[in-house]
């Protein structure tokens, strides 16, 4: 042991003018009740332990923690037995219900307390009985005593502390460090090393985890980071040894998923143990993956401070520049890890759980280190990652459903790191103190597995931290079923979609859809994206689709056609499409769309026989007047039934200053758009319709801190689904309008617009009225507007309460009807989903005067 070392501990330990007898002295020795059975089943209070001091029994500091079996949830509903600690501070206090010294029950001292053997039969004076405690260096000729021993009349307890707890019990003071925990009740984000008032600065931003998910095969990718684990404090047992704080997370890794573990956390004189149950976030077999992360976010105070480990014994320098010495380094596992800064190091160890439940899986503690100031790290105080280290384990699912306990260690030391002087505070639990008493033989700790040897394949091999995007194989393409079920009207269909982000490596998307049902449906779409051979524009694309659908509804034309008046029509349609937007100035943009549609209108298919009353086909009530004959008629003859050439293009010009093009919370977006047909690009129509799209979001700051948002506790997540800190509920607002510029002209007694009836603007359904069917309404103009207030019910799944109100005219620039506006209103409740990278689920519950009790729909965001 190096002179530092020993001056400290001697000078330590000669205060108490006792001798060190093992030259391991940072030691805790915690020993249950089971292996002590001379003193097992007498009262706590009677107990008292000493050791052999030049030939006298000396009292040493000593503590016995009570523990007992109670049930805690782990799931909503669903409870599960753990064993607690009698706390003796906070909201959970409660007594053990067995009072005597009972084989759960843990007696805790250190080890440079120990003395040397008493002689046979000698016990401290009133003793009644006493048990030996023998302990020993592992391989060594060193031993140290210890001597339990009972009183009916015991003498007062040494009034020493070699721990503390300060503040608002979020504080803990050892001999070498004061922990504080501010902002998180789990993870700190103090740390000064030193003691009394010769403390360093605050040399840490916060303890950091993050969960790297993977579902799906790599479909679903998201992060679970400290802002996503909610906890409760159950309390703290506080003795002289060691003070014990016992918590409860919970995380929600799936809206109303629950994942509840029990973590222990133990803060000893010279290091802290942090006893953490772990478990997957979701336990959905192979197809979910997790990585987990275990890091401490140094302060920038540490620039030049030396980063070490058991595989990097040269170290790199902490300077918040990521370079070529740290990209080189072996990030596989680690038995420990050491930030060596002018104040002192601190020392890590990460203690694996005992088994996994897939046999031949193994986890390793591999190594995380980022020294990159300028990346951006939240939660943070300080920006970005500054000589951040820790852990980094992989496939965290292969432990299976019941947590595991990992055993998160930190080692506190008052000067520079030297070589070697890890092995006494890494090895109290890699080669930890032998403990015999009455032929019970353990261990003073739980000890750590040994660190495993690398037998992973090179591709599973650890590389930079940086680079653990390509560590993880996301999916690039997928093959999924497509499927139809329609018992009534087009039959049940299937199909297959393939998707492929890049496609033959070249950077390049393309995908292909298939869909055919029993009864004439079908769709094949082949899409074409990411293009870069036009260097000037961004996301070029092209796509192509042939199309037919048998049973189209229509409603009729115009504002106030009667729902009961639905006829059907079948559309058979070929089409291209070749898009691209360009970008300016960050917020500014234009999107093009060049458009090739030949449509065929034939009479719409009816039901399969027996199961439905029909609708008729879209001729016998809009038909021309020679086919009508005695039939009651709805609407005069429809313009373009049939059908023809619709080519044309799309140019939008839009403004967006929002905060999330998915998921808008703040700001606001304008567009637009001109969209033409015409003869001159080979069209049978020729029409000009020119909309605009103004949405505007609001999340005001008296919306955000709400009284309802203090009454419930953290860890009640089903109310904290409404109310509760980061809900960022917003106001949003959307208005739009659409104009038809055509020629008119008389057809069959009436006056049209040179458009085919199948092209009108629509209005009704998941994009413009939520309260009606889909194109329930149809003519050549369309005034619309929304309103939403929407809130955060989980990380990523949003609620919104919303009311869509609008109409469709002839012609808007005609001031009737605004004379008799005969607004359409709906309204209802939205769910809506946005998983990583792209996954986009709404569902919604709306109502209208056409459907008072409400239906269920399922479309993409309205705006």
């Amino acid at each position: 042991m190096k002179k530092w070392v020993w001056l400290g501990i001697f000078s330590f330990l000669f205060s108490f003018g006792l001798e060190a007898k093992l030259s391991r002295n940072y030691d805790p020795i915690v020993i249950k009740g089971s292996h002590l059975p001379a003193v097992k089943d007498s009262l706590v209070g009677e107990l008292r332990l000493y050791s052999y001091q030049g030939g006298t029994f000396q009292p040493i500091v000593f503590q016995i923690d009570e523990r007992y079996e109670d049930m805690l949830y782990w799931q909503w509903t669903r409870r599960r037995r753990e064993l607690l600690y009698a706390l003796n501070i906070g909201e959970e206090v409660k007594a053990d219900p067995d009072p005597k010294f009972d084989q759960d029950d843990e007696l805790a001292f250190m080890a440079f307390d120990l003395g040397e053997r008493a002689p046979s039969g000698a016990v401290p004076a009133g003793a009644d009985v006493c048990q030996e405690i023998k302990v020993g260096v592992p391989g060594g000729k060193e031993d140290g005593y210890a001597y339990l021993c009972r009183f009916k009349s015991p003498p007062p307890l040494i009034g020493k502390q070699y721990v503390a707890i300060a503040g608002a019990n979020n504080q803990f003071i050892g001999q070498t460090y004061r922990l504080g925990y501010q902002t998180h009740e789990l993870f700190f984000d103090q740390l000064q090393l030193g003691s009394g008032d010769k403390l360093s600065p605050n040399l840490i931003d916060r303890f950091k985890i993050n969960v790297e998910c993977f579902g799906a095969y790599g479909l679903l990718v998201y992060q679970l980071t400290n802002n996503d684990i909610r906890t409760h404090l159950r309390g703290f047992k506080v003795g002289p040894v060691r003070i014990i704080k016992e918590i409860v997370s919970i995380t929600e890794p799936w809206a109303h998923v629950q994942n509840r573990l029990l973590h222990h956390i133990y803060f000893y004189p010279y290091h802290m143990e942090w006893e953490m149950e772990t478990r997957g976030p979701i336990v959905w077999g192979p197809v979910h993956q997790f990585i987990y992360s275990m890091s401490l976010d140094m302060a920038p105070v540490v620039d030049g401070a030396k980063f070490y480990s058991d595989k990097n014994p040269v170290p790199v320098i902490v300077d918040g520049v990521y370079d070529e010495e740290e990209m080189k380094m072996n990030y596989g596992p680690q038995e420990w890890l050491g930030m060596s800064t002018q104040w002192g190091t601190i020392y890590s160890h990460l203690g694996l759980p005992l088994k996994t439940r897939e046999k031949g899986r193994q986890l390793y503690p591999d190594l995380y280190y980022v020294d990159m100031e300028q990346k951006v790290d939240r939660p943070e105080t300080y920006p970005g990652m500054f000589g951040k280290f820790g852990w980094k384990i992989k496939d965290i699912q292969v432990t299976g459903r019941k947590p595991v306990i990992f055993r998160l260690n930190y080692f506190f030391s008052p000067e520079p790191y030297q070589p070697d002087t890890e092995k006494n505070l890494v090895g109290i639990y890699t080669n930890s103190l032998q403990v015999q008493t009455d032929g019970n033989l353990g261990t003073a700790v739980t000890q750590s597995l040994p660190t495993p040897e690398e037998q992973r394949k090179p591709e599973d091999q650890p590389i930079a931290t940086m680079a653990t995007k390509q560590e993880v194989k996301q999916a690039t393409w997928s093959i999924l079923p497509n499927f139809w079920i329609d018992p009534y009207n087009v039959g049940y269909g299937a199909g297959l979609a393939y998707s492929d982000q890049d496609f033959l490596k070249s950077g390049i998307g393309f995908s292909i859809s298939t869909m055919i049902s029993t009864r004439n449906y079908y769709d094949l779409s082949v899409d074409v994206n990411k293009l870069t051979f036009i260097k000037f524009v961004e996301d070029f694309g092209i796509s192509f689709g042939l199309k037919q659908f048998p049973s189209q509804s229509f409603y009729g034309i115009g504002n106030e056609t009667d729902l009961d008046h639905q006829v059907i029509y079948w559309w058979v349609r070929n089409e291209a499409e070749l898009s691209f937007n360009k970008h300016f100035a960050h917020h500014y943009g234009v999107g093009v769309q060049v458009f090739y549609r030949d449509t065929t209108i034939k009479p719409g298919q009816q039901p399969i026989e027996g199961t439905q009353v029909g609708k008729p086909s879209f001729e016998e009530h809009y038909g021309y007047w020679d086919e009508l004959y005695e039939m009651q008629r709805w609407g005069g003859p429809l313009y373009g039934r049939d059908g023809g050439m619709t080519n044309g293009f799309n140019i939008s010009f839009y403004r967006d200053m929002r905060d999330d093009t998915q998921v808008p919370h703040r700001g606001d977006y304008e567009a637009i758009s001109i969209y033409r047909v015409g003869p001159e690009m080979g069209s049978d129509y020729d029409y000009t319709k020119l909309s605009t799209d103004l949405r505007v979001y609001f999340e005001p700051s008296w919306l955000q801190d709400l009284p309802m948002d203090h009454w419930f506790s953290a860890d009640r997540t089903a109310w904290t689904k409404f109310f509760g800190p980061e809900k960022h509920r917003n106001i949003s607002f959307r208005f739009a309008a659409t104009h038809t510029f055509a020629d008119e002209f008389e057809y069959y007694h009436q006056t049209v617009k040179d458009i085919p009836f199948y092209e009108l603007t629509t209005y009704g359904g998941g994009s413009s009225n939520r309260g009606f069917y889909g194109n329930r309404f149809m003519d050549n103009d369309m005034i619309m507007a929304s309103v939403e207030y929407r809130w955060q019910y989980w990380r990523f799944w949003d609620v919104a309460l919303f009311f869509d109100v609008g109409r469709v005219m002839y012609d808007m620039t005609d001031s009737d009807w605004l004379e008799d506006p005969n607004l359409h209103y709906g309204y209802g409740i939205s769910a809506r989903g946005h998983m990583p990278p792209g996954v986009i689920v709404t569902i919604e519950y709306a109502f209208s005067p056409e459907f008072p009790s409400g239906y269920f729909n399922m479309v993409g965001f309205a705006f």
